[in-house]
């Protein structure tokens, strides 16, 4: 036992630095190619985006391990530790950040370019997680449309280190346990993962705040195996010995790796449960986010002896792989993410295939001919400062583009600027009557906020889109009021969105108590009615609500009941048709405008595309999806002559296809919301309607 004692005592002083570990760049070849293939591949690896979780157990481990010595040894410099930081990673990310702004110069149109300009400034900034964290989550459709999504991970990671080498510096300074002092870190930032991964999951998912505990975690391991050898090798010596025993009929010469050998195998085992059994429909972090993080730290705790650690992590492919994971994770991305852009949809698999080996030759170059120069061979003083101003240039570019809102005076865009501008989602003004609304209503817009409203127009986003080109063509006062996913019913909840029903009820009760309140005699309702009683959607906005999981999906029902979706929706509109009858108002309801399975911007002819589009539907297909709606609208106009319905689809669909556009102009904005142009369109017609009444 004493000579134990002495060999681990023998283990405790620190090296001046840490020693290379071919397995960890093993370890980060697993994470970037387990990311890699869920965004190329997602059916394939649905749970691969946790690699960014391994990554950031690495990143602690070694970071820390550095700050760790350089603290000891009186070494520690903020100024040094940044400098590194920035030739780390400043040379990738530049390289990467000019050639998507040069491309998006080329093949975006304003709305996407301005947008890139705006990730592109929080890239440089390593804000790239706050700016998703305010617009939306990382799964959403339009996440996909986002060439630089993938750097909000180094944000958090930039955001950590921060913020952590001053918290270190201040526990080496004062006599506060470090451990404890970590370890309490690490359990705050997990408690605010798990407690906000309910109410808030963009936040748990973005937040450098709950996500700090997977680079702390790291950091635990770096202070472990710097400062508890003496207790590890003992209880090491003490794990072998028994593990040996189970596992082997002759353990004497077993008895130095078994307890190693365990830990990388439970290690990988939890990674790739992780892999298999992590979805993005998880309430990811929370709890799920242990199976990568402690299985990465299992791995490295074993040690590059371990015999998975030895033979496959440190396999030359792996390093190979390994070496080049960071521009890898730069590179793989935006590639796909253009391709989805310029193609309009997912791009086909051969197409994909050629980004990701693209991403592979790109990545190689940039480690080879830009990472390596500049880190180990370019020296001086300038070198860091260069940098750094290189990037805040490209912040403030990207800035530029965003504040000129995508710079349409483009002249490769020429042609497509009036067109691509009709795509751009339209911005209305609130009314005075927003304090009355609640937080539920959506929106609460008036043609004429001094005047009194002459129309009323009810309804969710259909309702919305019709707005616009009233407020261009109309004479009278239209009032627009509602909520986004929420038809013009009542007692009934529906919702198509992330948010309670109970929400949809409470802003369509508010919005007959205004309108019973009000003098005026005409009330228009629009919706997507059809898609509310369980009609399969066809857009591409509405691919994940085509089934009837009542835990999963968006129904009608007091209980979750999906079976009667129909009957409860009719219910529910003739209930709001009633009312207002009783209240002496006329109803008009517009039909549905058609829904098309490709998102228009694939139907313009860009830079750069190579596959073209059949961008109308058979009006049969429309007509068939707008069945049963259509009859239930039929029972609701029989109920009194002073409802009338009236439908815009010839507009857009003859006998045989219905069109996104004319020779013109774009009439949709998406797949089933109209465009500037089209609103106007349809509400010209919808006026004249009424003065037929």
């Amino acid at each position: 036992m004493t000579s134990l004692k002495a060999a681990a005592t023998a283990l405790d002083t620190p090296s001046a630095h840490p020693k290379y570990r071919p397995d960890i760049d093993g370890l980060r070849a697993i994470a970037a190619g387990s990311v890699i293939i869920f965004h190329a591949f997602p059916s394939t690896m649905k749970g691969g985006f946790i690699g960014v979780d391994i990554f950031f157990v690495i990143s602690g481990f070694l970071i820390s391990q550095i700050l760790f010595t350089n603290l000891d040894n009186n070494r520690f410099s903020l100024v040094d530790f940044y400098s590194r930081r920035i030739n780390r990673i400043y040379p990738a990310l530049i390289i990467v950040l000019v050639s998507c702004l040069a491309f998006g110069w080329f093949s975006l149109l304003s709305e996407e370019f301005k947008q890139l300009g705006k990730h592109t400034a929080g890239g440089a900034g390593f804000v790239a997680n706050l700016i998703s964290w305010s617009e939306s989550g990382y799964f959403d459709n339009t996440s996909e449309s986002k060439p630089l999504l993938h750097l909000w991970s180094l944000g958090v990671e930039e955001q950590f280190y921060i913020v952590w080498p001053l918290l270190l510096w201040g526990m080496w300074k004062s006599n506060f346990n470090r451990m404890t002092t970590i370890l309490l870190i690490t359990a705050v930032s997990f408690y605010l993962n798990i407690s906000l991964r309910i109410t808030d999951s963009a936040t748990a998912f973005y937040s450098p705040l709950t996500r700090f505990w997977e680079l702390l975690i790291g950091s635990l391991l770096a202070y472990n195996s710097m400062y508890g050898r003496e207790r590890m090798f003992l209880f090491k010596s003490l794990a072998n010995r028994i593990l040996s025993k189970v596992y082997y009929h002759n353990p004497k010469t077993h008895a130095t790796t078994s307890f190693d050998n365990t830990q990388a195998l439970l290690g990988i085992v939890m990674i790739g449960t992780g892999f298999m059994v992590i979805t993005k429909e998880n309430m990811f972090p929370g709890f799920w986010a242990i199976l990568p993080t402690v299985g990465s730290a299992l791995v490295i705790n074993a040690g590059p002896q371990a015999w998975f650690n030895k033979h496959i992590l440190s396999n030359r492919t792996m390093i190979l792989i390994g070496l080049i994971s960071f521009p890898l994770y730069l590179w793989h991305w935006p590639l796909l993410s253009f391709a989805r852009i310029i193609e309009g949809d997912t791009p086909a698999i051969a197409v994909r295939v050629i980004a990701i080996l693209a991403a592979v030759i790109l990545s190689w170059l940039t480690y080879q001919l830009i990472e390596k120069p500049v880190r180990f061979k370019i020296t001086g003083r300038w070198k860091t400062l260069t940098l750094f101003l290189i990037m805040a240039l490209i912040g403030v570019a990207g800035f530029s583009i965003f504040k000129d809102d995508g710079v349409p005076s483009r002249s490769i865009m020429t042609s497509l600027v009036q067109k691509s501008n009709e795509l751009n989602t339209y911005q209305l003004t609130g009314c005075k009557n927003d304090e009355l609304l609640g937080q539920d209503m959506s929106w609460c817009n008036k043609v004429n906020d001094s005047q009194p409203a002459d129309v009323i127009l009810w309804g969710d986003s259909h309702a919305e889109h019709l707005f616009p080109g009233i407020k261009r063509v109309s004479a009278q006062n239209w009032l627009l009021i509602g909520r986004h996913s929420c038809p013009p019913i009542l007692g009934a909840k529906a919702w198509l969105t992330n948010t309670s029903k109970e929400s949809c009820e409470r802003a369509n009760s508010k919005a007959m108590e205004m309108i019973l309140q009000s003098d005026v005699k005409t009330v228009v309702l629009a919706s997507l009615g059809s898609l509310y009683i369980g009609s399969k959607g066809i857009a591409p906005e509405h691919a994940l609500i085509n089934d009837n999981n009542p835990n999963n999906r968006y129904i009608i029902g007091e209980d979750n009941d999906v079976t009667h979706k129909r009957e409860l929706f009719a219910a529910a509109m003739k209930r709001s048709i009633s009312t207002l009858l009783d209240a002496g108002k006329n109803v008009i309801i517009v039909k549905d405008t058609p829904e098309f399975l490709v998102d228009p911007r694939a139907c313009l002819a860009r830079p750069f595309k190579i596959s073209t589009q059949n961008c109308d539907i058979q009006t049969s297909q429309f007509e068939e999806r707008s069945t049963e709606y259509n009859a239930m609208l039929a029972e609701i106009k029989a109920m009194s002559p002073y409802v009338k319905i009236f439908d815009p689809s010839s507009l857009f669909c003859n006998k045989s296809n219905c069109t996104q556009s004319d020779s013109g102009h774009g009439n949709f904005r998406d797949g089933h919301h109209l465009s500037e142009a089209g609103s106007e369109k349809v509400a010209s017609a919808l006026i004249e309607f009424m003065k037929n009444q």
